[in-house]
């Protein structure tokens, strides 16, 4: 339950660009995978949201650096 919110989010987000932009962010997909990965260890709650939490922001460092590159 704590990991599905995140991953639904960006899930929803990579089918958001890929209807206007017309593709996929190479980051959605490994980051859902890596949520995916954490929920059979059946960590406490506090250690998931941390993991979430750890992974949605490599995902928008990893946007950000991205952006910052296509700007130049």
């Amino acid at each position: 339950m704590i990991l599905g919110g995140p991953m639904l989010f960006l899930a929803g987000h990579a089918m958001f660009k890929r209807a206007v932009f017309g593709y996929v962010p190479v980051n959605r997909v490994p980051a859902i995978l890596a949520m995916g990965a954490l929920m059979p260890f059946g960590l406490p709650p506090l250690a998931m949201t941390v993991a979430a939490t750890v992974i949605i922001w490599g995902v928008a460092i990893w946007d950000s650096v991205l952006a910052r590159k296509l700007v130049r």
